[in-house]
């Protein structure tokens, strides 16, 4: 084997593989499991596949190979990211495949790489990219490792390319975000991060772990606490109230203490053509909650930047304006068009701040 990988996990058992295989309902290949025990996933260079496939377009370079924890969580919590085609379409028909039976193997820059289990198109690999390419088709070989041998260098690549910071597994949160099985998937991101803390971590994120998992669901953000994660300036990116009232409540943070010169109310009375509804509408939830806010706070200039420098209730005044003025233009167009829009687009009149800026 030609090849290097890029460790991100701790190594996969013989225990496992057998409880994968039972989650799965069949076993895998011999060559991938060797595999699994041996690197349990990783980054790997060379990176390309340079093996035939049932169509004219090339193969997408690989960016990481999923590990054990990632096939087993792929089945149980349900996860979202094998982003397969529904039962029915054509190439599906054509290679009679059951997608159950697909474990999505590698993530690629543009799509996914898939090895069949089914006992009549066992350890098949197939590709599936949907952005400017050729939808699902079939790679020319059922061996896993004539599939990592044919891996080449992308373009004059000479060696592995070692993440950094937010290039590190840990911070990708579509591999724990299970809709169906949310503690599942915590347990998954535990596994990660434990291995992050202890053989990773470099000091070079822009943000930390806990940053990055701010708005994410709450078990995430009380696991990371208990690991000791630095929670000082999380209300400067909280955006969800379901995160905001326990850092307040539970971990006595204040929400009118700036964070390097920069208060939270600042960040949510900016205008943003992004945020701004839902930067208004998270102010509503605030006062709503009784959350103390101090509208007359005194603002550090000199950390400001090309921010505006009115006071936040002026501030306040101003979104205020244009989150009305942009659900009068919404609400005629939608009307126009005879659009129902779903809740989560709909804007809300809130007497809360109506009052607070006089109106």
């Amino acid at each position: 084997m030609k090849f290097r990988t890029f460790k991100e996990e701790f190594d996969a058992k013989q225990s496992d593989i057998k409880y994968a295989e039972e989650v799965w309902g069949a076993s895998f290949p011999k060559e991938y499991k060797d595999f699994l025990l041996k690197f349990n996933g990783g980054i790997i260079f060379p990176d390309f596949p340079k093996i035939k496939i049932d169509s004219e377009w090339q193969l997408w370079p690989i960016n990481r190979i999923f590990s054990i924890g990632d096939l087993i969580l792929q089945k149980e919590g349900k996860m979202n990211y094998p982003c397969l085609p529904p039962q029915g379409e054509y190439n599906q028909i054509k290679y009679d495949v059951d997608f159950e039976k697909l474990i999505t193997f590698a993530e690629a820059e543009r799509g996914l790489y898939y090895l069949n289990l089914d006992s009549n198109d066992f350890s098949q690999i197939y590709f599936a990219c949907y952005s400017d390419w050729d939808g699902f088709v079939r790679v020319e070989t059922n061996s896993f490792n004539e599939f990592i041998n044919s891996l080449k260098s992308y373009s004059g690549q000479k060696s592995i390319k070692y993440p950094s910071g937010e290039g590190n597994k840990v911070y990708k949160k579509w591999l724990f975000e299970s809709e169906t099985a949310p503690n599942l998937g915590l347990k998954r991101f535990s596994e990660v991060y434990d291995y992050y803390k202890t053989n990773l971590e470099d000091g070079s994120a822009y943000r930390s772990v806990i940053q990055h998992y701010t708005n994410y669901p709450p078990n995430f953000l009380e696991f990371l606490i208990k690991k000791g994660e630095d929670i000082e300036g999380l209300l400067i990116s909280a955006k969800k109230i379901e995160m905001i009232k326990p850092l307040i409540e539970n971990h006595g943070l204040d929400f009118n203490k700036p964070y390097n010169g920069i208060f939270p109310i600042q960040v949510l009375t900016g205008i943003d053509e992004i945020t701004y509804k839902s930067d208004f509408e998270l102010i509503h939830k605030l006062l709503e909650n009784n959350i103390e806010i101090d509208w007359n706070v005194k603002l550090d200039t000199s950390k400001m930047n090309n921010w505006d420098k009115k006071t936040p209730l002026e501030r306040l005044a101003n979104l205020h304006k244009y989150y009305y003025q942009s659900k009068e233009k919404k609400e005629k167009w939608w009307k126009e068009i005879d659009y129902k829009p779903k809740e989560s687009e709909k804007y809300i009149q809130s007497v809360l701040i109506d009052k607070l800026i006089n109106i």
